[in-house]
């Protein structure tokens, strides 16, 4: 198969912005903890349904133990209960106590934990002793009991106390688990506990931030998503052991408010990216805590989104449009008197939908608006692996149209005042991330190929797209996938690998000719029409040019002849092939991606290249 490209340096058709390459985290499922938070331990604030979250949440599983800590050593001389009237946290502390002293180690502890041998683990713990003092003992155990690592410390009397431990276990353990035990008479209220690996970065994990910094994110969205219609964020700051957990109700699940703005705005530092809060418009959002969180981040933040998705009937606070808009206008002027120098991004949608959601919204905020934000997502019900990839390789087509017909809609309602857009949350979401799989996705060489297509899409209409996120970065939805002891990059992290520090500022024409395909409707996904094989886009800082060339053909190689229209040729170039190494018939199913590195000699203005099919390739040249 051939195909064939036109790059013209003499018509620029875009600046690119940085921040296209922008992602997401949202409190949800293992994206913070799990994933980017270093916590160790479920629950360690011994949050429970009462006041809080719906009855039908699991909060104890043994009489009087918080889920999911157990106890030991319980008999007749023991009792535990939860405790409403002497707490640290919350509304609830898990009280133990020893009636009389049997030389039989009393207390609580919780499985789960993977830990690994000669690696230091921090620990503290905050209690509350009503006895004689006594030691208590602190140590890693396997199921089997064997023990792993021990500490004792001498606890006292008296009012709250926080005693911090470390422990060092002697063996492997995928299964370890985390004990505290007395024996000797007495009450004991333990009002939160904490492990993390000693190497930590500051509370975050030091494997998850290494491979987010490697990629260079250039802002990161948080609270959400749905979670933010739902948060408020002084719950988050202050002593992480004093925060109370909340229920989230847009989730289903508590929020252990360890990760906080504080926490937040530290991640963004070492990761090096600008910070995207979006604050709780919903039901119970209002001007004041959206002003106070203003002031709070004054010169540390410069872009805030107004809501999530309250046009959706699924949106904790979801309104009509006129009177999202009129909301949206009095937060903008109050969060603007409080620091006049912040940019803004409106709750928008894909062009006219959601019953002309966007007219309204420009129409009476639009003067105060700096983006306006579209959300999309690539799925489908089908199990054909052939159709999925086709699907998914050629969703960009669709999405680019999409944000076209969104872009042309605000300049209709906005042809004064520029509004750009900002595609805050993109991804693949097929039914296999679902809310009881924590939303997580296997993703492949083929999302990867996607993601490559969606750059592509935002550097032609980068005139006017100047920022979009992928959704999620860890976990859920995540290009990074986590366990206990490891951080693993996705294909999709691959893609962005690719494409960040590879492309240049100024978005150039390209015309293509290309063989393409159409695929149909199933289950009422939309169908594609003349999808092209090799897509292609061009893009130069300075006199470095950046060609980038998708072949999706599911198995055939496609040789293009490149030519070069307005500059003279290089002599050289550098470039490179997304996932070569895999890039074989059988190969776009793959969840490894590796990145191969090339060299192109004897470069004319017209010259011709080899694509392997399922990859993605970058040719950079001086020019």
């Amino acid at each position: 198969m051939n195909a064939k490209i036109g790059v013209n340096g003499k018509e620029v058709i875009g600046r690119v912005h940085p921040h296209i390459y922008g992602h997401f985290i949202e409190h949800l499922g293992r994206c913070i903890y799990g994933g980017i938070w270093a916590e160790m331990l479920k629950n360690r604030k011994f949050f429970s349904q009462y006041g809080d979250a719906p009855v039908r949440w699991v909060d104890s599983r043994e009489e009087g133990v918080v889920d999911p800590w157990f106890s030991i050593g319980r008999n007749e001389n023991t009792y535990f209960t939860h405790d409403n009237t002497v707490f640290y946290s919350g509304s609830q502390s898990q009280r133990m106590d020893i009636k009389r002293a049997d030389n039989i180690e009393h207390g609580i502890g919780q499985a789960g934990l993977a830990v690994q041998k000669d690696r230091e683990y921090a620990g503290r713990i905050v209690l509350k002793v009503k006895g004689e003092s006594s030691r208590l003992k602190i140590c890693l155990k396997n199921k089997e009991g064997q023990m792993l690592a021990q500490k004792e410390i001498k606890i006292r009397q008296g009012d709250w106390q926080t005693h911090k431990f470390t422990l060092r276990p002697e063996e492997n353990c995928g299964d370890a688990q985390l004990c505290f035990t007395l024996k000797e008479e007495g009450t004991l209220w333990f009002g939160a506990v904490s492990l993390m690996p000693a190497d930590n970065i500051k509370g975050m994990r030091r494997d998850t931030l290494e491979l987010i910094k490697q990629i260079k994110p250039p802002i990161i969205r948080w609270p959400g998503g749905n979670f933010a219609s739902g948060y408020h964020w002084k719950d988050g700051i202050g002593d992480p052991d004093k925060r109370p957990t909340r229920w989230d109700y847009a989730w289903n699940a508590p929020e252990y408010n360890d990760f906080g703005t504080d926490e937040y705005l530290q991640f963004c530092k070492e990761v090096e990216c600008e910070p995207l809060i979006c604050i709780n418009a919903g039901a119970l959002g209002t001007v004041k805590e959206a002003t106070e969180w203003v002031s709070y981040c004054k010169g540390k933040v410069k872009y805030w989104d107004i809501g999530n998705e309250q046009y959706g009937n699924w949106q904790l606070g979801h309104i009509d449009a006129e009177t999202f808009a009129q909301k949206s206008l009095k937060f903008i002027k109050a969060m603007r008197k409080i620091d006049p120098e912040i940019k803004v991004v409106g709750c928008g949608v894909p062009a006219d939908s959601f019953n002309h959601w966007n007219e309204p919204l420009v129409k009476i905020a639009g003067r105060e608006l700096d983006y306006l934000s579209v959300h999309d997502y690539t799925g489908s019900n089908s199990k054909d692996e052939n159709y999925l990839y086709h699907f998914i390789v050629g969703a960009p087509v669709r999405i680019e149209k999409m944000l076209a017909d969104t872009i042309a809609c605000i300049q209709k309602l906005s042809p004064e005042k520029k509004i750009f857009l900002a595609f805050d949350e993109w991804n693949v979401w097929l039914p296999e991330a679902s809310v009881h799989t924590g939303m997580e996705m296997p993703y492949r060489l083929r999302d990867g190929i996607y993601a490559a297509g969606v750059f592509h899409c935002l550097h032609r209409l980068s005139e006017n797209v100047k920022m979009a996120n992928l959704a999620q970065l860890v976990n859920v939805l995540g290009l990074i996938y986590t366990d206990q002891t490891r951080a693993i990059a996705t294909p999709l992290y691959t893609a962005f690998q690719l494409y960040v520090g590879h492309t240049g500022e100024e978005a150039l024409r390209v015309d293509t000719e290309s063989p393409n395909f159409d695929l149909p409707s199933v289950n009422n996904a939309p169908e594609y029409r003349a999808v092209p094989y090799i897509d292609c886009s061009a893009t130069r800082t300075g006199s470095r040019l950046y060609i980038a060339v998708i072949n999706r053909h599911q198995a055939e190689e496609i040789e293009c002849e490149i030519m070069l229209k307005g500059f003279p040729p290089a002599a050289n170039a550098g470039g490179r092939r997304a996932l070569a190494r895999q890039m074989n018939a059988e190969s776009y199913t793959s969840r490894d991606a590796r990145i191969s590195e090339f060299t192109i000699s004897g470069l004319s203005s017209s010259f011709k290249q080899k694509f392997p099919p399922h990859s993605a390739t970058i040719i950079e040249m001086e020019v």
